[in-house]
């Protein structure tokens, strides 16, 4: 049975009602695992949801241990859950946690080789709010960048890596909070829904007071070919996840991360 749900992964995930989460979050786990160091890694996820991608994390590297920080109890409900489920419960915990409250995040200070974050893109004024409170409060919050970026800081050790995917349009933003809080970016790879369109997602990774130096990769190209969903044999190679009965991260935001 395990083994069945893990290889169907992440079909059958727990989930809070009215939220789900979109291929942004199957996205930042590959990139993550691609980028990180072959050996034991302690791993941090800000604003974890149902923990699709820190299950996703643990389900690539063995040696991984992980913690989920989220604050919607619905949303811990589930990840507890999934964690059950896929039986990764002695590798995976959920810290019920609101990243504004600096004194909870102190207490794991600086103990943390990585941080995954899909923090919330849009402002209160951008968009059309949704029906859900709890998907509301997941898609909108006018200082989720600055919150989720110094949280990352803070729990990071020296030298250890940020990774994040955020809209593309706000890169100056993002360049600019990655600096304030000692973060430089060293990975960029952007993610565009067609070969001919611009790009609309970047999955960053940044390093903790290191120097300033960014490979910016070729574009993931997430679509074969203009009017199909059908993921493309370069994305499926990135992360054979996708497509795997959850929306795209064109159709819709992650609401559970």
């Amino acid at each position: 049975m395990i083994d069945e749900r893990r290889r169907l992964f992440p079909r059958g995930l727990s989930q809070a009602k009215g939220c789900h989460f979109a291929a942004d979050t199957l996205l930042l786990a590959s990139f993550c695992h691609q980028l990180l160091p072959d050996k034991p890694v302690y791993c941090a996820e800000l604003g974890c949801g149902c923990a699709a991608a820190l299950c996703g994390l643990a389900l690539l590297r063995h040696n991984l241990l992980g913690v989920g920080f989220e604050k919607e109890t619905l949303h811990i409900e589930a990840a507890q859950r999934n964690l059950q489920d896929l039986e990764l419960s002695e590798q995976l915990h959920i810290v019920q946690s609101d990243l504004a409250e600096k004194e909870r995040i102190q207490t794991y200070a600086r103990q943390f080789r990585a941080v995954l974050a899909n923090p919330p893109y849009f402002t209160s004024s951008e968009g059309r709010p949704a029906r859900s409170p709890l998907r509301n409060r997941a898609e909108r919050n006018d200082n989720a960048l600055t919150l989720f970026t110094a949280c990352a800081a803070t729990l990071l050790q020296h030298h250890g890596f940020f990774f994040c995917i955020y809209p593309a349009y706000k890169l100056q933003e993002l360049t600019v909070v990655l600096a304030k809080h000692h973060l430089a970016l060293r990975k960029l790879l952007p993610v565009t829904s067609f070969s001919t369109s611009s790009c609309t997602r970047l999955l960053i990774c940044a390093c903790k007071d290191a120097a300033n130096h960014c490979d910016i990769l070729p574009p993931l190209v997430l679509h074969s070919s203009q009017g199909t969903q059908k993921f493309s044999a370069e994305a499926l190679n990135f992360c054979p996840w996708l497509g795997a009965g959850h929306q795209t991260s064109e159709q819709c935001h992650d609401l559970s991360c």
